[in-house]
């Protein structure tokens, strides 16, 4: 019998809409939104046998390492959500991305 199977990848990252349109908001209240919408998911999932790819950036995993933990020992995939800035040079952005990463890990 063939298996189904079906893919859930989610961002993890600082709730900065509101700053994209005008409305600006504290960095707590950024990264608040997003934990509390982390918290809700990890609720709706606790119990299925559902796995997913959480793409963290460094900043929530700074915030919430307990639990980016707790997401990797329920068998979760924890990957890096990269924050890039536009005006980065090469060499930049690459040693951006290695401190990314290594902090993730």
């Amino acid at each position: 019998m063939k298996e189904n199977f079906l893919t859930f990848c989610i961002d993890v990252e600082a709730f900065d809409l509101p700053n994209e349109f005008g409305t600006g908001i504290s960095k707590d209240k950024m990264c608040g939104a997003s934990l509390e919408g982390l918290k809700a998911l990890c609720k709706i999932i606790d119990g299925l046998d559902i796995k997913m790819t959480f793409f963290v950036t460094k900043e929530i995993a700074a915030i919430f390492p307990k639990g980016i933990e707790l997401l990797a020992a329920q068998g979760h995939e924890i990957a890096l959500h990269s924050v890039i800035k536009r005006q980065e040079k090469e060499d930049e952005i690459l040693n951006s991305l290695i401190d990314q990463k290594t902090f993730i890990e």
